[in-house]
């Protein structure tokens, strides 16, 4: 039920094509076939059965306010001198209340292959695993008055040739219940390699962006 917000990546170290899918009833895995158009089959078994892996996120049977209910994986390659990672961002609540966020666990690459058979745990700062609603919040509406509210659902991350990273997501601007509109916003990174924004982690009305991105306008 609710198999929403697809994400499709390749798992280095096995080369398979997986999908991150959920939202309702949790983000779960699927192996892909490997020209990624079906699912894999394993002679006359859909492998769905057998490896449609819970990642992140609860139900809301178990969770009916949302807060860990989480929407719009996005998995996404880090390294610095902090090590090698793989982050899954997610969006937590429902995407019309001002409770909508954005949410970050990560996993060592060295220690997990991004896709095969067995669980991948996500762990947040505080080392709760994403399986069971753990998850850093890292976007967020700043008040109840704020003009910008409900920020999530990833629609990218990218670094441009001056080394900084971007996100693309969406917001509310105003009262409206379906208002929402495009947002890009410096993705920034701590020394211990977790991801964070400024201005206390919500968003932000204007601000400057890379020359490379997209146009060589400077003001948002």
């Amino acid at each position: 039920n609710n198999i929403i917000d697809p994400f499709v990546y390749c798992d280095p170290f096995d080369n398979h094509i997986y999908l991150l899918a959920g939202s309702s009833y949790a983000i779960r895995r699927k192996r892909l076939s490997d020209d990624g158009l079906s699912m894999y089959k394993d002679g006359s078994t859909l492998a769905v059965d057998n490896y449609a892996m819970h990642t992140a996120g609860q139900s809301i049977k178990t969770d009916p306010s949302r807060a860990t209910v989480y929407e719009g994986a996005y998995l996404y390659n880090k390294i610095g001198k902090w090590g090698n990672y793989w982050y899954l961002f997610v969006s937590s609540g429902s995407h019309d209340s001002r409770d909508y966020c954005v949410k970050v666990g990560r996993c060592p690459s060295t220690n997990y292959h991004i896709g095969g058979t067995s669980n991948i745990n996500f762990y947040d700062k505080a080392s709760h695993n994403m399986r069971v609603g753990g998850g850093t919040t890292i976007l967020s509406t700043e008040s109840e008055s704020s003009n910008f509210w409900g920020p999530g659902h990833i629609g990218g991350i990218f670094e441009t040739e001056d080394g900084k990273t971007w996100m693309l997501y969406h917001c509310h601007d105003g009262n409206g219940s379906q208002d929402r509109k495009l947002f890009i916003q410096e993705l920034l990174w701590d020394e211990d390699g977790w991801p964070y924004f400024e201005n206390n982690g919500h968003p932000v009305s204007n601000g400057r962006i890379s020359k490379h991105i997209i146009t060589s306008t400077n003001d948002v």
